[in-house]
């Protein structure tokens, strides 16, 4: 693949993605935000690091969890 055909496929969909997401942190699925399931994942993954408990354990593999993950 040369260089222009890369810029022809991946600039339209990066000009995509830039309106996607332009208009805030959190539009159409996307969230950037810090309480994304993500955020949440890694904020009981540190949390059980920290202090492993059955409790800290269970919140980590909650279904809620593996639900959002």
């Amino acid at each position: 693949m040369t260089q222009s055909t890369l810029e022809q496929s991946l600039c339209p969909a990066l000009a995509a993605w830039q309106n996607l997401v332009s208009d805030g942190p959190d539009k159409a699925g996307v969230d950037f935000t810090e309480t994304n399931r993500t955020h949440l994942c890694r904020d009981r993954f540190d949390s059980f690091l920290e202090s492993p408990t059955p409790e800290t354990f269970r919140a980590l593999w909650s279904a809620e969890t593996l639900a959002g993950y």
